[in-house]
């Protein structure tokens, strides 16, 4: 093998110390189970794949942080040990990164991570190494992004490539796309990069080509069993897998990088490098833990050797990548009448991993339905989502006329003093209530159905359709007022009232519901601070932000008397990414359908004095100001990645 010289390869990511336990099954809520001995391994992805350059001779130089606790000089000595300098890794008060893994009896595996000093890992960590001069800069995501945007900005001007891993999947700017000349993500990270189903390889390659779009050189994706998919320009190649024995996943996915790095340095053009990663990913599957697993030069050779004589060995189980990337996402879709809060709904489920936005299904309501289906679209394009559908639907309520409008609140256009472009992209030619039970059949227990507006779309399909009442996973609605007074008259919310007779179909359908009512919202207040603060990043999206929610809060300071709007819509979401900010409570719900002053009204029977069984689970506390600070991080974080 060619002798490289001194630092090859400078890693800017991650140090953590894996605590993994074996246990029988995952517990339940409140459940406790016995595990076998609990085991410290060196780990997070930037350790790993400094670790993994190194064994296959590479001369490598770790940039990273570590807290001032025991577990920052045993991960200290993995990398030296693995010949990895450690010179830029610096020590700090915080506690090392940590991650604590339950693997189950079928080796699958559940995570929670604590960043730790990650977290402060910054562009002047990266300028100290500025004297470096690697060939090979490897960066990921558990670190803050913008430090990698920084170090890959530094890694452009001194003429080195980059090799971005995007784990955990986030949304990324396209600056740091463009500036990566290769972007190594799984299927479920490409999915949530892009917003497509990753499924097959035509779908990978679909979803691989939008990253091109955006800027990206090179896209290589790994398929698990199906192997991996190089994406370049208008090359399209598939490599086959490695059949092995799969005892743990973990240390897959960073043995592939830190194999590809090498082999890219000994001169490797991509597909042949990809194979060579692809022998060094599977061997690492062989064994167990982290670093520990990751495989040395001699082994993938003797891999590929032996393929060379057994082309059957390409055709088996490769294994798929980290604990990290493993995690699912909810797949959702939102029924919806935009609106101001209605937006910035859509921005958060696609500024959100844990939620795959799949569709929206447009209804008249705050606004009449040309416009609300106008702004969904609308929306979707600024945020670079408009692969999503858009399917419209019912223009009137089931029996009365729609009474009142939104437009004093949300403004005549429905967005506030937002100026969207006319969109592009067109609604499907599909109504809404056929979609809804299209999609909902087609896939039992798998969709998420959301609702923020009016329900008529929903019981229509329950009436033309009432096998969708059975499949549908799970129904979250912002609608209501139980202990709250109502928003639209003194005892009804505005989406209940809209269309009580949807609402009543609804509420008496069977359909596991969540209800996010007043009584959550109204605490989960969005200011003029909140939006000044996002808007220090100059983005499309912080500026939609600050001109749509401009008449909201004129609204709210000269109807409820404080600075501020309350973000209705948005909280419905956390009770898919941040369910631990909500307080539930379980009771029998109807809506009053007797035309008289309480039309509309919401009322839960919290005494069960009718003896009802509980039709929903319904949402009575929520801690509005941690769901603040969730919300403008996530919006931050879209705004890095959709910049002028």
């Amino acid at each position: 093998m060619t002798n490289l010289p001194k630092y090859d390869v400078l890693v800017v990511g991650s140090l953590n110390a894996d605590l993994v336990v074996r246990a029988p099954h995952f517990p339940q809520p409140g459940e406790t189970i016995s595990g076998d001995d609990l085991h410290i391994i060196p780990g997070g992805k930037g350790a790993n794949q400094a670790v993994a350059a190194a064994r296959q001779g590479a001369s490598v130089a770790m940039l990273g942080r570590v807290g001032s606790d025991s577990f920052g000089p045993y991960l200290l000595d993995s990398l030296k040990s693995n010949s990895v300098d450690i010179t830029h890794v610096h020590s700090d008060d915080s506690a090392t990164g940590t991650a604590i893994i339950v693997v189950d009896a079928n080796g699958q595996n559940s995570i929670v991570l604590s960043a730790g000093a990650n977290g402060k890992v910054s562009p002047a960590d990266v300028d100290s190494a500025s004297t470096l001069s690697p060939s090979l800069i490897l960066l990921q995501l558990e670190i803050p992004i913008p430090t990698v945007l920084y170090a890959a900005k530094q890694a452009s001007q001194n003429g080195a490539r980059v090799i971005l891993n995007p784990a955990p999947a986030q949304p990324l700017p396209d600056k740091l796309i463009s500036l990566a000349d290769f972007i190594i993500p799984n299927e479920t990270e490409l999915s949530l990069l892009t917003g497509l189903e990753v499924e097959d390889i035509p779908s990978a390659e679909k979803a691989a080509k939008v990253l091109l779009d955006r800027g990206a050189k090179n896209v290589i994706v790994t398929l698990g069993s199906k192997g991996a998919l190089v994406v370049s320009g208008n090359q399209t190649i598939q490599v086959n897998a490695c059949k092995i024995d799969v005892v743990d996943t973990t240390a897959a996915g960073d043995a592939f990088i830190g194999g590809f790095a090498s082999a890219l340095l000994r001169g490797f053009e991509i597909e042949q490098a990809v194979k060579y990663a692809n022998a060094c990913g599977a061997l690492a599957a062989t064994k167990c833990g982290a670093q520990p697993a990751v495989p040395t030069t001699e082994e993938p050779e003797t891999c590929i050797a032996a393929a060379r004589q057994d082309p059957r060995a390409l055709g088996g189980a490769y294994c798929m990548p980290t604990l990290q990337e493993n995690m699912s996402s909810t797949r959702i879709i939102i029924d919806t009448d935009p609106g101001v809060d209605d937006a910035l709904t859509f921005l958060l489920a696609l500024a959100s991993p844990e939620i795959q936005l799949e569709a929206l299904t447009t209804v008249s309501g705050n606004i009449g339905i040309e416009k609300t289906t106008r702004n969904a679209l609308a929306v979707l394009e600024l945020a670079h989502a408009s692969h999503i559908p858009v399917a419209r639907g019912c223009s009137q309520p089931l029996v009365t006329q729609l009474q009142k409008s939104g437009e004093a609140v949300h403004g005549t256009s429905g967005v506030g003093k937002a100026v969207l472009p006319e969109p592009k992209s067109q609604p499907i030619d599909q109504h809404a209530i056929d979609f809804l039970i299209e999609r909902i059949l087609a896939e039992p227990q798998e969709i998420t159905l959301f609702t923020i507006g009016p329900m008529t779309n929903l019981a229509l399909a329950i009436r033309k359709e009432p096998r969708i009442t059975q499949v549908l996973k799970e129904l979250i609605i912002m609608g209501g007022a139980i202990r709250q007074g109502g928003n639209v008259t003194p005892l009804a919310e505005f989406n209940i009232y809209a269309d009580p007779h949807a609402a009543h179909i609804v509420f008496h359908s069977g359909i596991p519901i969540t209800l996010i009512p007043l009584d959550v919202t109204y605490k989960c207040l969005l200011t003029s601070a909140d939006v000044e603060r996002l808007n220090r990043i100059d983005s499309p999206v912080a500026r939609f932000v600050r001109d749509a929610t401009a008449v909201y809060m004129d609204f709210y300071k000269k109807y409820e008397g404080f600075d501020g709007c309350a973000l209705h819509d948005p909280l419905t979401l956390a009770a898919i990414i941040a369910p631990e900010l909500l307080s539930f409570e379980e009771h029998h719900v109807d809506v009053d359908i007797s035309g008289g002053v309480s039309m509309g009204n919401t009322f839960a029977d919290l005494m069960n004095v009718s003896k009802k069984p509980a039709n929903m689970k319904v949402a009575l506390d929520v801690r509005g100001r941690d769901f603040i600070e969730l919300f403008i991080e996530r919006m931050e974080s879209l705004s890095l990645s959709i910049q002028d």
